[in-house]
């Protein structure tokens, strides 16, 4: 269950100045607008439901062990971290065990920022509430329209591992094997000794501005700005025969504001978004060597071994990448998240054959051979807080052949418990006159779907007219898309012909250019 984005809708900020929105059901909604969902590339409110809905789903078909391949959470703040651990335990409390690997969003930075927060909380009048962690600047101002409350801080690995330690992060008694990149068993597995190598003093290596540092410094290179981070990457082994591989691919690279005394500073290290796997080749070399082993291991002992991360190991584009940056603007859709082929070659040479991730939000699978014939499959996991939510079941049928399957979550019970609320922020919208309240209104529609998938699926309908099409199309592309009957788009797509837009711009009543798109550079040449 990958990119579950989770946010506690009936969380406590722990304020006496914002306690959220009173509801029919006693409790307070702490949830964000439905603009900032409609204009996201997840939701925030409804995955709530969502996440339980999957979860009762795959306990009643009798599943007892789940992933959760990083951004359980929407930033790691506590009122959300305690939220999604309450949920587990209680869902633990059935028989079922969890197994989280860390994603960009949880941890945001590799260390507690006490100046996060959000702008966009809904109120019981329809409009926005700023609320931020009390080191925000408009805390210390003391700021009249900004709530403060540490409860949206966003935790660093410490206090996120110290929260869910349960859920894989650390050994339990009846763990066959539990251990590290950093483990040294001397005398055989044991839970004693694995309770002393899941110390976090135990789980650190160096990094650089340049590359990891330590042993894996290269002779004649300077480093500079290092720093020492937790790998939470951990080996399970649940039950005789299958071993859970968590990879912690995280990389937070330090930046120009690393500050050597003052090395825990998350400001001092750039996201780990756009990273993934690619830096994890240069700065995280100690996690290449681990998995090798791990891999070898697992064939010499017979072990079934799945591998999950937050990041994808390959191409998610179905290889169309390329084609994707030739018709979009530069850096749409996140082409800069996608895998390197030297990255998937050096993978695939580890030995390990399944892995599954997630980041990109949507479904969809790919596979690679190298040229000795070490073969690697990457599962995308998508999101549950999207268009096409769902979970992936994985189940082995040899030691060869695992079947995976996608469970779509079309049916949520619960999903529209808070759509009376959103109804006041339409409402407020449609009558405001400020010129930033009318720039913020939405299609009412999203609240008169009927199921989760059809409220996902005008979601996404959303947030490509008000976000995708003007910060990732062309000014051509989105007028002919807009622009353009059904009927011209067909024979568009079966037209084989050299003739260019550039060419058709001066022909009025062909193509729906305006003026403005001619004057803004555009059509390309071609």
């Amino acid at each position: 269950m990958t990119d579950v984005h989770f946010e506690d809708v009936y969380g406590d900020f722990k304020s006496s100045s914002f306690s959220g929105i009173p509801t029919t059901s006693g409790k307070n909604a702490t949830i964000r607008t439905m603009y900032a969902q409609l204009t996201s590339t997840r939701l925030f409110n409804e995955n709530y439901f969502a996440f339980r809905a999957a979860l009762d789903d795959a306990f009643a078909k009798g599943i007892k062990y789940v992933a959760l391949p990083g951004d359980y959470t929407d930033d790691a703040q506590p009122v959300n971290v305690d939220g999604i651990a309450a949920i587990l335990q209680e869902y633990r409390a059935k028989g079922m065990r969890f197994f989280i690997a860390p994603g960009n969003h949880d941890p945001n930075e590799p260390f507690d920022d006490d100046e996060a927060g959000k702008n966009d909380f809904l109120t019981k009048d329809g409009k926005e509430q700023k609320v931020f962690a009390t080191g925000n600047a408009a805390c210390k101002a003391a700021d009249p329209t900004v709530v403060c409350t540490d409860q949206l801080k966003e935790l660093g690995y410490e206090n996120i591992i110290a929260r869910l330690g349960d859920f894989g992060f650390m050994p339990t008694s009846t763990d066959v094997l539990w251990e590290t990149p950093f483990s040294q068993y001397a005398n055989g597995y044991n839970y004693t000794d694995a309770k002393t190598q899941s110390a976090l003093a135990n789980r650190q290596f160096e990094i650089c501005a340049e590359g990891e540092g330590g042993a894996y410094k290269v002779a004649g290179t300077t480093y500079t700005r290092c720093g020492n981070l937790v790998d939470a990457s951990y080996l399970v082994e649940p039950t005789k025969g299958l071993w859970l591989l968590s990879i912690d691919a995280n990389v937070y690279i330090p930046n120009a504001r690393f500050d050597p005394a003052n090395p825990k500073s998350f400001k001092g290290y750039d996201g780990a978004g756009n990273a993934g796997w690619n830096k994890v080749l240069t700065h995280k070399k100690h996690l290449l060597e681990w998995i090798t082993k791990v891999s070898a291991r697992a064939k010499a002992e017979g072990k079934q071994l799945i591998a999950f991360s937050h990041y994808p190991t390959m191409d998610f584009y179905a290889n169309q990448t390329d084609a994707m940056k030739a018709v979009f603007k530069s850096g749409a859709f996140q082409t800069a998240r996608v895998p390197e082929s030297a990255t998937t070659q050096a993978l695939a040479a580890t030995g390990l054959q399944l892995h599954v991730g997630g980041h990109m939000h949507f479904n969809g699978s790919n596979e690679y051979t190298d040229a000795n014939g070490r073969y690697l499959a990457n599962v995308q996991s998508p999101s549950l807080a999207v268009y096409g939510a769902a979970y992936k079941i994985v189940t082995y049928k040899s030691a060869d052949v695992a079947d995976v399957q996608t469970v779509a979550l079309n049916d949520v019970p619960r999903f529209k418990e808070l759509f009376p609320q959103y109804q006041v922020e339409y409402d407020y919208l449609q009558a405001s006159t400020a010129a930033a309240d009318i720039a913020k209104r939405w299609n009412h529609g999203v609240l008169d779907t009927k199921s989760y998938g059809e409220f996902t699926r005008y979601y996404f309908g959303e947030l490509s007219r008000l976000r995708f099409m003007d910060e990732y199309w062309p000014c051509e592309m989105k007028e002919a898309a807009t622009g353009l009957t059904l009927q011209q788009m067909l024979v568009l797509s079966q037209l084989d012909t050299a003739v260019t837009l550039a060419q058709l711009k001066d022909a009025p009543g062909i193509v729906p250019l305006s003026a403005a798109c001619a004057a803004a550079g555009t059509p390309p040449a071609t």
